[in-house]
């Protein structure tokens, strides 16, 4: 199964939670499927026009070392979604 499959059924079980959204733009954009990544990351925008990677980071700012690498990952995925710094 792919990772972004949970995501996906967040976002259709719970779509008024921002970070299914989130995790479902940036975990599409990281498999390759961008315009798909960017389409989720609009809807994202629109209804959470402040969802920023500097929100995100400012909210979950991960001071470990063990995780950064996967919230680094996570934001290179935002990005190429198209969610705005």
């Amino acid at each position: 199964m792919r990772r972004w499959n949970g995501a996906r059924r967040g976002v259709h079980v719970n779509p008024n939670v921002r970070y299914t959204y989130r995790v479902l733009a940036a975990a599409l954009a990281l498999s390759g499927r961008v315009d798909e990544a960017r389409t989720v990351g609009a809807e994202m925008l629109r209804r959470y026009p402040k969802e920023t990677v500097s929100a995100f980071l400012k909210r979950e700012p991960w001071p470990d070392s063990r995780y950064r690498a996967g919230q680094n990952r996570e934001i290179s995925g935002m990005r190429l979604a198209g969610i705005p710094e």
